[in-house]
């Protein structure tokens, strides 16, 4: 935080900022003046100011008034939801490639149904050895109690009740769309989760909510192309 040399304003400040925003951020420095190097040393995650300052430094600045009114509330609580998701995105990247490998990937996959689709992912993952044969059937009483269907073009079975030796999304995109519930699906990711790796599910599922938000995203992911053109763009 930049502020003026006025302890009592500046403290007061600080200590409305900490009131609205304390389960999401820390005042990690609080300084009367810009200096590059020593706002380097503290590496922040974001610089709130009340002087109007120009750098080079590849951290967000916030404009706030001393006297935090709704828009400096406001400008605080869009910078902070912008780091979140962009560290959403950081973490979510990090695992991808992990998780959906070459060999469980199906580029324009021919199947007819849903029951059909479930079947060819689960026999790849189990003919690795990254789940057992119960896993098919529990995927498929998942999708009976209620299809996993995600607007008009993708569909995520899983079987939360199972677990996998190893957390793998198995991908088909199909050759031509298959109805899935109340959808046409085109694009199906069967996610299959470690125990230890249920951190993995509020990631995923997060993600996939992300995208149904952006639906010209989502339809290039339902567009066959080769592995590397795929991880290219869910990666994007």
């Amino acid at each position: 935080m930049i502020m003026p040399h006025n302890q009592a304003f500046s403290e007061m400040c600080e200590k409305r900022i900490m009131e609205m925003f304390k389960d999401r951020m820390e005042v990690v420095k609080r300084s009367y003046y810009f200096e590059e190097a020593a706002v380097k040393q503290a590496d922040p995650d974001l610089l709130l100011t009340t002087f109007s300052i120009e750098h080079k430094l590849d951290i967000p600045t916030v404009p706030i008034s001393l006297f935090v009114d709704a828009d400096t509330e406001v400008r605080i609580l869009q910078a902070l939801n912008r780091l979140d998701k962009n560290r959403f995105r950081l973490e979510f990247a990090s695992h991808m490639g992990h998780l959906i490998r070459r060999e469980h990937y199906h580029q324009g996959l021919d199947c007819k149904s849903p029951e059909e689709t479930i079947t060819c992912l689960c026999r790849g993952l189990e003919e690795e050895g990254i789940v057992d044969g119960s896993f098919r059937d529990i995927v498929l009483e998942r999708e009976r109690m209620s299809p996993t269907s995600f607007a008009d073009v993708l569909a995520v079975p899983h079987a939360f009740r199972a677990y996998a030796s190893r957390s793998t999304i198995a991908v088909a995109q199909l050759a031509s769309p298959v109805q899935w519930g109340a959808f046409q699906v085109r694009l199906v990711m069967l996610f299959a989760i470690n125990e230890g790796d249920r951190r993995m599910i509020k990631i995923f599922f997060d993600w996939v909510s992300d995208m149904i938000g952006h639906p010209d995203e989502l339809e290039k992911l339902t567009e066959i192309c080769s592995y590397e053109e795929f991880m290219e763009r869910i990666m994007g």
